[in-house]
This record gives C-alpha cells, structure tokens and sequence, in this order.
C-alpha cells in the first residue's frame, strides 16, 4: 500500500479550496485531511492532523498567508 501525503488547505475562497481538493484526491497520492478558510484553528489542526504539507493563500483578510 502507497502511503500518501496529507495536506491542508487553507484559503478564504470557498471555490479554490474545493478545486485544489479535488485534483489533489484524483492524484490519488494526496489525502487533504483539513480545509479551512482562515487561520484562526490552524495551529491547532495542524498539531492535531500533522500534514506533510500545507496549501496556504496569501491573500486573506485578517491573517494573511505570509504573516501565519
């Protein structure tokens, strides 16, 4: 059994987040295990999740991509 990555997908756009989703799952090598729209929880689902990778935009309101 191949073992897939888990990742995170944090972006406000509803939209994006549901496209990147769903090419990473056809990969079929990627597991998205959180899809949030902020950064508000993020520390505490990626302590819990433990992704090997994050999906992060940069453009947010509040908190944006680069000062998470």
């Amino acid at each position: 059994m191949e073992h897939k990555l888990k990742a995170c997908i944090i972006d406000d756009d509803k939209a994006a987040r549901q496209i990147l989703q769903k090419y990473l799952e056809i990969s079929g090598k990627i597991e998205v295990v959180e899809s949030l729209s902020d950064t508000q929880f993020a520390l505490v689902v990626i302590r819990r999740q433990k992704p090997d990778v994050l999906f992060l935009d940069i453009n947010m309101p509040n908190e944006d991509g680069l000062q998470f």
